[in-house]
């Protein structure tokens, strides 16, 4: 009888041990590649000109948006250019902070950085470094990457040179694979990173150049002071080159790239 309560009683114990663990592990879950407590929920629309900012709501995670990058609208900032795109993240930690015990929170989540790379053979994973933004608990948040890199870019720019009217012949070059995880801290020191999160992106060249109907049967090259004349259309893309078409009267041939591509 006396070995059946000391069974009874160490299983109990045990058990309420166990129990604790468990309650632990789910107050303090975000170990590296946790889905449910800090992931990216998806890639946010571009940020529409003038004001190029990007908040956590204005439009849902159904948005679709095929991710682009015009070779030859990237060649104008040469090294200067980086592909970035914004992404909804969530930290799905429960809060801890309990101001009238003295206890202050511990699971915001403090972002470093992401970490990208090309999905081919031959291509290292580089770290696209951000300025420490903060989601808390039970929150959305924002987090930036550079998904690609001038250098990466490059290679693809001779295939992509303007023929004799200044302009490219618009095609499409490749098509890719970018991996990007985001990593970051909890205020109560442990480490977090996001699941893996694909990104397919389309390297084209002229494809985001819009004609305009001014611009449209002007011969070559005598109605360059024609098209020149035409007052610019349309705001800039707030990153001219990626997702957003820009109207050729932002490109015309007196800043050195010839007439407006005709349709």
């Amino acid at each position: 009888m006396e070995d059946h309560d000391f069974l009874a009683s160490t299983l109990g114990r045990l058990m309420t041990i166990l129990g604790i663990l468990a309650l632990g592990a789910m107050s303090f879950s975000g170990c590296e590649g946790n889905f449910e407590t800090f992931y990216i929920d998806y890639i946010k629309a571009p940020a529409a000109s003038p004001a190029c900012t990007y908040t956590t709501t204005g439009d849902t995670k159904e948005y679709f948006f095929e991710n682009t990058v015009d070779v030859f609208l990237a060649g104008y900032s040469g090294e200067f250019y980086t592909y970035q795109r914004v992404f909804a993240l969530k930290n799905m930690l429960a809060p801890m902070a309990q101001p009238a015990n003295g206890v202050v929170e511990s699971n915001s989540v403090i972002i470093k950085g992401a970490y990208v790379h090309i999905d081919r053979k031959g291509y290292k994973e580089r770290f696209s470094y951000l300025v420490n933004p903060m989601i808390e608990p039970q929150n959305d948040g924002l987090g930036t990457a550079d998904l690609l890199v001038w250098s990466e870019i490059e290679p693809y720019f001779n295939s992509c040179m303007p023929d004799s009217s200044g302009w490219p012949v618009v095609k499409l070059l490749d098509t890719i694979d970018v991996i990007v995880r985001f990593t970051g801290r909890t205020q109560g020191g442990v480490n977090v990173e996001t699941p893996d999160y694909k990104v397919k992106i389309k390297l084209c060249c002229g494809c985001l150049i819009k004609s305009n109907v001014k611009c449209i049967g002007s011969n070559f090259p005598m109605d360059i002071p024609a098209c020149c004349s035409i007052a610019p259309e349309g705001d800039l893309p707030c990153a001219i080159g990626s997702d957003l078409p820009i109207d050729c009267t932002q490109l015309v041939g007196c800043q050195g790239a010839g007439v407006c591509p005709t349709e």
